[in-house]
């Protein structure tokens, strides 16, 4: 019997960079993955409360929230939902500055990766030690 694919997020406000994410999740052979997008926090929000996704991969700047603000509603719903289950959240940003990974790490982030250094290897690492974790 064939398990369900896994479900993951892209809240990012590049299309560009969604794009690139989303190569990289489809193009790996370990997990069956499907992968949703979102280029608001807004619509990132409501997609996440529609699917609730295993994973989610984050931006930290958004045109309408912060990704501090996002990553709060995010584990707010996780603990609305029936489940009680956490989702994992990975947190990239071009800007790291250290209060903010603090404040992230703090808030529950799982993994966090600088969108200057980041490859194929780091994306789907981080993935896979969310999805193994969870």
């Amino acid at each position: 019997m064939k398990s369900k694919p896994y479900k993951v997020l892209i809240i990012d406000d590049s299309a560009a960079d969604r794009r690139i994410y989303r190569r990289f999740l489809l193009g790996q052979q370990r997990f069956e993955l499907e992968v949703f997008e979102a280029e608001t926090a807004e619509d990132g929000l409501k997609a996440f409360a529609k699917l609730i996704p295993d994973c989610v991969i984050l931006d930290y700047r958004l045109p309408d929230l912060d990704g501090l603000a996002v990553l709060d509603a995010l584990q707010e719903r996780a603990a609305a939902d029936h489940t009680k289950r956490r989702v994992p959240v990975i947190f990239v940003t071009g800007k790291p500055e250290a209060l903010l990974l603090s404040e992230a790490y703090r808030r529950g982030v799982a993994k966090y990766i600088s969108k200057d250094t980041i490859t194929s290897a780091s994306i789907l690492d981080a993935v896979a030690d969310a999805l193994e974790s969870n």
